[in-house]
């Protein structure tokens, strides 16, 4: 007897992918290594020195094609969209006060290319005065991806804010957004199920009791089981 053992969310080897055959079993896909990108990503709007008093906000630049683009702001990552004919626009949530925004790319085998140039913003968040932390949406994954019929778990971090929180989560592939509520701060795990190979856009949004409201920009890949950090 034979016992088949599918992870569905695996760290690959450089240039090595695994997909789902029809029959259930697990076939190797290779990938030709190739050097990391060596064109960065650029930020053109918004510019350095802008203040901001609501959010989300829009962040849109130029990109290599064929790449993805990873915003971080302060560090943290804040969402990535893929490059679609030169150009990305992502939408972010703020910290309270100066954030340091950077744009990086990265290919189809998750190596970097350059760091974009920095553009310093500033949020004045009135409300944090008045009930403290704003909510805030974070994750250590710009992509997840999962075999056709499997579900996709995307972990998300919750923090700030006072609870309950209210979530809206729009998968990007046609279907009416997941609604849930979660009590406290931590880890909140998404799920979805995958059923039309393709890469896909998610946003996350949460809303605290008080109206404040985070957004987090990600995306998922049904067909080729792959885990990006």
């Amino acid at each position: 007897m034979f016992i088949q053992i599918l992870l569905l969310f695996v760290f690959l080897l450089p240039g090595v992918a695994l997909a789902e055959t029809q029959s259930g079993s697990i076939g190797v896909e290779g990938r030709i290594s190739s050097d990391p990108p060596k064109i960065g990503a650029t930020i053109v709007s918004p510019s350095s020195g802008r203040v901001f008093t609501e959010i989300p906000i829009v962040v849109t630049g130029s990109c290599p094609k064929n790449t993805t683009v990873k915003l971080f702001k302060n560090n943290v990552f804040s969402g990535s969209a893929n490059c679609v004919n030169g150009s990305y626009s992502i939408t972010i949530d703020l910290f309270s006060g100066q954030n340091d925004l950077v744009a990086r790319v990265y290919d189809s085998l998750d190596q970097a290319g350059p760091d974009s140039n920095t553009v310093t913003i500033t949020f004045n968040d009135d409300r944090s005065s008045l009930f403290g932390p704003r909510v805030t949406l974070t994750s250590n994954y710009a992509k997840r991806g999962a075999s056709p019929g499997e579900k996709i778990i995307f972990p998300i971090i919750l923090s700030g804010g006072t609870g309950p929180y209210a979530f809206s989560v729009d998968w990007g592939d046609g279907k009416a957004p997941d609604l849930l509520t979660q009590e406290f701060p931590g880890v909140v795990s998404l799920e979805h199920l995958c059923e039309s190979p393709g890469v896909y856009n998610v946003i996350v949004k949460a809303v605290d009791k008080n109206g404040a409201a985070s957004i987090s920009r990600e995306s998922h890949h049904c067909g080729t089981i792959s885990s990006y950090i």
